[in-house]
């Protein structure tokens, strides 16, 4: 009966139930992973794949999106286990790893891609996972979140060109993802709109992860004899 209300059953009453985690509580237990996976076939993990480029394992934003998931699983009785892709290892044999060894009940995907073989791969598997971005175009339906980078761009062009500048620049990565071309679709929306030739646009690109190479392409741009009075990033 203890395991039972532990697990939520609801042939246990509800007061029994409350009275039995207040219990376990007190007493600082903690159910077993593994007799617990035996018993349901899950394993009460969600899997992330970190991809490591450099000597920084991630950058600022997925380390508070990191934290917000950890924290969002844990208010749901899950946990977050996280699994790393070295720069010479695939991503995808890494994820495959910890799809078919069973370590996780699901997947976070990031970084999207133009052409992404892990969403590709997960359809096929029939596993389940949410993308932190999305495919620009798609045959097929799945659960994603995103920012509106293309809204967000595209205001703050037109920011800056109400505060009288023209000659603009624009900072990007060179990696395919779909971020980039969103972002860029919304900037030359925003151009397009105002219909002004005298709107002039330059564009650096260097890896996402290569901080000196980032440092050289902006550098560049503003080294140069007619450089941009405004860069968007």
């Amino acid at each position: 009966t203890v395991s039972r209300a532990l697990a939520g059953h609801q042939q246990i009453a509800l007061k029994t139930r409350e009275r039995v985690a207040q219990a376990a509580r007190q007493a600082g237990y903690v159910p077993n992973t593994a007799a617990r996976t035996l018993v349901s076939g899950r394993s009460g993990f969600v899997g992330l794949v970190l991809p490591i480029r450099g000597p920084n394992l991630v950058d600022s934003f997925l380390v508070e999106f990191i934290t917000g998931l950890g924290e969002g699983l844990v208010a749901h009785g899950a946990d977050l286990i996280l699994a790393t892709a070295a720069q010479d290892q695939a991503e995808l044999a890494v994820l495959r790893h910890v799809v078919e060894s069973g370590r996780a009940d699901g997947v976070v995907i990031t970084r999207i891609a133009e052409v992404d073989e892990r969403l590709a791969y997960l359809r096929r598997r029939g596993f389940p996972f949410v993308a932190h971005g999305r495919l620009l175009d798609s045959d097929f339906a799945y659960n994603w979140l995103d920012t509106d980078g293309a809204h967000a761009f595209g205001e703050a062009f037109d920011m800056l060109y109400d505060l009288g500048h023209r000659h603009f620049g624009l900072v990007t990565i060179s990696e395919p993802m779909t971020f980039r071309h969103l972002r860029q679709d919304g900037l030359a929306a925003a151009i397009a709109r105002r219909g002004d030739p005298s709107v002039r646009l330059d564009v650096a690109t260097a890896p996402r992860f290569d901080r000196g190479a980032r440092i050289q392409a902006v550098n560049r741009m503003l080294q140069a004899p007619n450089r941009p009075t405004a860069v968007i990033a």
